[in-house]
């Protein structure tokens, strides 16, 4: 990111993908690292609550720039971030029917196949929820609105880090 700003810093004034990516991912490092702290134990538990928690720390991250922006928002989002977790899956089954093919052909169309049905799911899924109408309209979301989000962000991960301190991956 440092490298783009330093060729173009005007990017990070009128490029709306590289914002919002900045903000997911600074919404990431400085949230999800509590998740340890009130995760269950359960496995499949504490790796869907990981998903949960990391799309909802991401929501509250880019919201208000959505707002201000597209003057909707849909929590169905969720289910999209969801979706979205498929495509290692279809990467992988797609990656394995390309060896297949090259070793031994025939057996890889399964792979394939499987490639192709997960990938059909995505974009069938993602199409579907392009459909729906937004749950939340806002005819105007003021500049000093998304000022305020971001302070309350900053007093919430001040107060996060003074009583609820992570520990450390060392």
């Amino acid at each position: 990111l440092g490298v783009m700003l330093l060729f173009s810093p005007l990017l990070l004034r009128y490029d709306l993908g590289l914002q919002l990516s900045f903000l997911a991912t600074l919404g990431i490092l400085l949230l999800v690292p509590y998740y340890e702290q009130i995760a269950p134990e359960n496995g499949v538990l504490k790796k869907g609550g990981e998903v949960l928690f990391m799309t909802f720390a991401v929501e509250l991250f880019v919201l208000p720039v959505i707002l201000l922006v597209f003057h909707q928002f849909s929590p169905l989002i969720i289910v999209g971030n969801f979706l979205v977790l498929l495509v290692p899956f279809a990467m992988a089954t797609a990656f394995l029917a390309t060896l297949l093919f090259l070793v031994f052909p025939g057996p890889h169309i399964i792979f394939a196949w499987g490639a192709f049905g997960v990938l059909t799911l995505i974009v069938r899924g993602v199409e579907w929820l392009g459909t729906l109408t937004p749950l939340f309209r806002v005819d105007s979301f003021p500049f000093s609105a998304l000022i305020t989000w971001y302070i309350l962000l900053a007093v919430l991960i001040f107060v996060l880090k003074r009583f609820l301190p992570f520990k450390s991956y060392e």
